[in-house]
């Protein structure tokens, strides 16, 4: 690949964003692991701020998928290269400075996706399991709330009177 200043400049800022986003990932794979444990230990407090933080970070990488998008989108004009699908694999086939480091980083982000991808699947059944759990022990509270009314109820009791007796 023929030099260019303007190039090369791009390709380090995509390689940069494309390192933070790997860091951005690993934090976010870090914080379903511990909405695992919070939900097993019933932690709602923890389960709520770690969501939070979440929500950061998601919007953190949307951020930096735009900045992503825009510098590719420059890349592909300087190279000739359309911006679709098949971009990356495109641009990986071209030999140019710390394109290991781009190869490394993107095979990084799809596994700790998947990774993420796999914990939040076991997180969600884990909350419908205890969901279930509380529906089941609130069903048994309320049925066994009915049963003691209807057996320690006060029965009310008045002397009975007739409006048609006579005086």
């Amino acid at each position: 690949m023929v030099y260019n200043p303007e190039l090369n400049k791009l390709l380090k800022s995509l390689i940069g964003y494309y390192h933070e986003e790997k860091s951005l990932y690993k934090l976010m794979l870090k914080i379903s692991k511990d909405l695992g444990l919070t939900i097993e230990n019933n932690n709602i407090e923890k389960m709520n701020k770690l969501l939070t933080e979440r929500g950061k970070l998601i919007n953190k990488i949307d951020k930096l998928k735009d900045r992503i998008t825009n510098t590719s989108q420059q890349i592909g004009d300087i190279l000739n290269l359309e911006d679709n699908q098949n971009f990356i694999s495109n641009l990986l086939n071209l030999d140019f400075p710390y394109r290991a480091q781009l190869k490394e980083d993107i095979r990084d982000i799809y596994q700790i996706t998947q990774e993420i991808n796999n914990l939040d699947i076991g997180n969600k059944k884990k909350l419908r399991t205890k969901k279930d759990q509380v529906k089941s022990e609130l069903f048994k509270i309320k049925r066994g709330n009915i049963l003691n009314r209807s057996y320690h109820s006060r029965v009310d009791s008045y002397e009975g009177r007739f409006i048609d007796k006579k005086k």
